[in-house]
């Protein structure tokens, strides 16, 4: 097995791990909404912004910060992107200095 194809497992692993983070989160989600609200919901609604719009903006009439409805696999899919996005190059770097302490250790 070439350094690459190992690099290429190591990745494949990474995105794995990433994808079923985003999963569980999303579940947890999904299942925390259903325990406290009684209520099955098809997703949540996000701010495209990290703040609450408390005004309007003068010129339009769309709020500053305006909602928007994710179902539940989008929700997902947004949490992987920016998981992969954010973490995938460092993770499959770390997991190639683990594998190589790891041979070292062997040797």
């Amino acid at each position: 097995m070439t350094t690459n194809e190992i690099e290429k497992q190591l990745r494949a692993r990474s995105v794995r791990e990433m994808s079923d983070l985003a999963e569980e989160i999303t579940n947890n989600l999904r299942e925390f909404t259903r325990k406290n609200t009684n209520q099955n919901r098809s997703g949540m609604n996000w701010y495209y912004k990290g703040i609450k719009p408390h005004k309007m903006n003068t010129d339009s009439p769309e709020p500053v910060d305006p909602w928007d409805h994710l179902d539940w696999h989008q929700l997902s899919t947004l949490m992987f992107r920016n998981l992969k996005e954010n973490l995938l190059t460092a993770m499959v770097e770390k997991k190639s200095k683990e594998l190589l302490s790891k041979i070292d250790l062997l040797g």
